[in-house]
């Protein structure tokens, strides 16, 4: 009686162990995308860091006037949910590039496996959508070619280059490399207003503050 009580026992631990092992190999195919949706839907209720800070710049006349400037943590913030957003829409990796107003390259990253050669076009896509304030897909096809000659390339009018706005004001411009041109588009729109920003003047000018 005691070896069958025995070998019960340990046929209901091999079927068990099995059960187990079958739920484990099932679990990577599902945790990647719930992660993902649980970082969106926490990143709703994540602090918004401040956005700009206001500088005073002299002119000619010695005057002052104020300016909007993107802060470091804004771009922080931009980053992260453009990251997000990518792993959210299951899109090739891609290279992120945000820069400010005057040209300057705040803050970027490349996303594990990215195409290297795409951390150049993200960063042409990110100056020039703060350069002309406009998204890189509406630069004048007529004049695109010689603006890109002109600036020795760092003029584009490829998908991807979104301006950043904020009260009626280009702070800045987000550039997305390495996927398609709506995904790219898609996660640059995402990581602006992650951070309370705009893709327009129109649109700027009519968001509340909260």
């Amino acid at each position: 009686m005691l070896d069958k009580y025995a070998l019960r026992v340990t046929l209901l631990e091999i079927i068990q162990d099995d059960i187990l092992n079958s739920i484990l190999k099932l679990i990577p195919w599902f945790v990647c995308p719930i992660r993902s949706l649980i970082k969106l839907i926490t990143g709703l209720h994540r602090p918004v860091p401040p956005i700009i800070t206001l500088t005073r710049m002299s002119t000619k006349n010695k005057l002052t006037r104020a300016i909007q400037q993107l802060t470091h943590r804004a771009a922080l913030a931009i980053l992260q949910a453009c990251v997000d957003h990518a792993e959210l829409l299951q899109c090739p990796p891609v290279n992120i590039v945000i820069a400010t107003q005057s040209g300057q390259i705040i803050a970027s990253i490349s996303m594990d496996e990215a195409y290297f050669l795409s951390i150049e076009t993200a960063r042409n896509k990110a100056l020039t959508a703060a350069s002309h304030k406009i998204d890189t897909r509406e630069l004048p096809a007529a004049f695109a070619k010689e603006l890109a000659v002109a600036s020795g390339g760092k003029i584009t009018a490829m998908a991807g280059g979104v301006p950043i706005w904020f009260r009626g004001e280009c702070i800045g411009g987000v550039g997305i490399g390495g996927a398609s041109d709506e995904d790219d588009i898609a996660i640059a729109r995402a990581g602006i207003y992650a951070v309370q920003g705009s893709i327009s003047r129109e649109e700027s000018l009519n968001v509340q503050d909260y």
